[in-house]
């Protein structure tokens, strides 16, 4: 799995035409609360009538520009020092009534937090994340979702609810890394913090990479090629396989749960691993599904009939966890911060 927070020293450019406001339209990568990157010619763009002129303000910076025949529009503000809160007001020459305006902006840092499960580890999943939830009083600290979408081709915009002030209220969703990560700079720094959090578990590096790149290796130009014959129907039928997939993990099938749980089950032909472990160490070669694992506990007498406290680390993995014969717990991926079950009392041989 692999981490990456990257600096932004530019506001994505990639992100395009989103909601409009009267006659001028900007990307969802602009919205109120948000962090515009410090000591750079500040990018901004959008939409609005063709051949028209823009003019765009903030703090005391202004700057204008002219649409294309399509009606697109780029524009770069000066270079402000960090600070804020500013207001940004984009209008249409002669048309005040077309003024757009984003309130509470902020001049700081801007940083890619990107990744897989590792990075969408959220802080309600962390170690006394109560305590972090409650404490999280930052307001120089912003983060942008963007949410996840699969598409077939570049799009001019993504998905988002916009930026949000980190809070109580707001990070409990956000990934874990990147917020002990945007404390810890906004701390040292003393200057705001945006983070642009982009992260979905389990994708492939090749589904974060241009068309352009993935054809000029030789190792994933057939495989990119392959990609051109793809549908709606193909993303309709992976739903399916996953509802199957996930069936099965929850529902075990030919009674396997009713058998390989129970105390007298015969695994004496069964391969013995040493734990902890991780799959690719078992000498087994490459493995993707469903694995049952039994270990025999021995307890002093005295623990008979006496509810204890079973403590298993932190599996990254999905699992059930049955004790003499009995389901203890059904787990989802990383949905649990802690891994500690008590053993009801009757349960205890």
């Amino acid at each position: 799995m692999k981490i990456r927070i990257s600096k932004v020293v530019c506001i994505l450019s990639l992100f395009f035409y989103t909601v409009s406001f009267s006659q001028i339209s900007l990307p969802k990568v602009f919205s109120n609360n948000m962090v515009l990157q410090r000591d750079i010619l500040i990018p901004v763009w959008g939409n609005a009538k063709p051949n028209v002129t823009i003019i765009a303000k903030l703090a005391d910076a202004e700057s204008t520009t002219k649409t294309d025949r399509e009606g697109k529009w780029f524009l770069r503000l000066p270079k402000l020092k960090a600070g804020g809160p500013y207001t940004l007001n984009i209008v249409e020459k002669g048309k005040s009534e077309s003024k757009l305006e984003l309130k509470n902006i902020l001049i700081g840092d801007v940083w890619l937090a990107s990744g897989q499960s590792n990075m969408e580890f959220q802080v309600q999943q962390t170690k006394d994340a109560k305590a972090e939830i409650v404490n999280a009083n930052y307001p120089n600290i912003r983060f942008l979702f963007v949410e996840q979408d699969k598409k077939l081709s570049p799009q001019t915009d993504i998905k988002t609810k916009g930026w949000k002030i980190c809070d109580t209220n707001n990070v409990k969703d956000v990934s874990a890394v990147a917020y002990f990560f945007a404390r810890k700079i906004q701390h040292d720094e003393h200057v705001p913090l945006g983070i642009v959090q982009c992260t979905w578990g389990g994708t492939p590096i090749q589904s974060w990479t241009s068309r352009e790149k993935l054809l000029s290796s030789p190792i994933t130009k057939n495989d990119a090629i392959a990609n051109d014959t793809l549908t709606e129907n193909n993303f309709f039928r992976d739903s399916i396989n996953q509802n199957i997939f996930w069936n099965i993990v929850y529902n075990p099938k030919n009674n396997s749960d009713k058998i390989f749980s129970q105390t007298e089950y015969d695994d004496a032909a069964w391969s013995k691993v040493e734990m902890p472990k991780v799959i690719k160490d078992f000498g087994i070669g490459k493995y993707e599904g469903i694995m049952w694992m039994r270990k025999k506990i021995v307890l002093p007498d005295s623990f008979s009939t006496k509810k204890v406290t079973l403590h298993i680390g932190h599996p990254e993995m999905n699992y059930s966890l049955y004790f003499n014969g009995y389901e203890i717990c059904k787990t989802v991926w990383n949905a649990n911060p802690d891994h500690s079950y008590t053993i009801p009392s009757q349960f205890v041989k």
